[in-house]
């Protein structure tokens, strides 16, 4: 599957899916699902990433991101976007298979204002456990994402449960 998320009209999000379904049992690894490395990042962007792994953590009664590699957790790589000519506003992307799934974002979304940057990570962590857009504005799995403070209590309480129930932790 292949899509866009138009993000505030100005930005495109392209995130690839390779195949569809469960993690819960894969070759590769289970959720919950761990940082297997972060490669062409700064130390400042490393951090923000795991500040926003671990906020996802603590706001869900169950780690979905585990801080090392368990035996058969389900391996993310993190990586930076590049440039597209064809695509210039994109700014994340997810590809994911059975043996694991990429992250790549943008530096554009790195800024410091950061207002994108929770959502776009939390939306392609939704793709690598499975999720598919949404057809309800306002959720996080919508096609268009918005800064993260305007999603709503039960927004994101939705997309904790749905990420935890497709990932096979609840």
């Amino acid at each position: 599957m292949v899509g866009k998320l138009h993000v505030l009209g100005l930005i495109t999000v392209l995130f690839i899916a390779v195949g569809c379904g469960k993690f819960r049992q894969t070759p590769c690894g289970n959720w919950p699902a761990h940082v297997r490395s972060m490669e062409g990042y700064s130390s400042s962007q490393k951090e923000a990433v795991l500040s926003v792994l671990l906020d996802l953590n603590r706001q869900n009664d169950v780690a979905l991101i585990l801080d090392q590699a368990n035996g058969d957790s389900f391996p993310i790589t993190f990586g930076i976007l590049s440039e597209s000519p064809q695509n210039p506003m994109r700014v994340g992307l997810a590809t994911r298979d059975e043996c694991g799934c990429t992250i790549q974002l943008s530096e554009k979304i790195f800024n410091p204002s950061k207002q994108l940057f929770k959502s776009v990570t939390f939306h392609e962590l939704g793709h690598c456990a499975g999720l598919n857009h949404s057809s309800q504005t306002g959720d996080i799995m919508f096609p268009v994402a918005y800064p993260f403070h305007s999603y709503t209590a039960p927004a994101f309480d939705k997309f904790l449960d749905d990420l935890s129930m497709i990932a096979g932790v609840r």
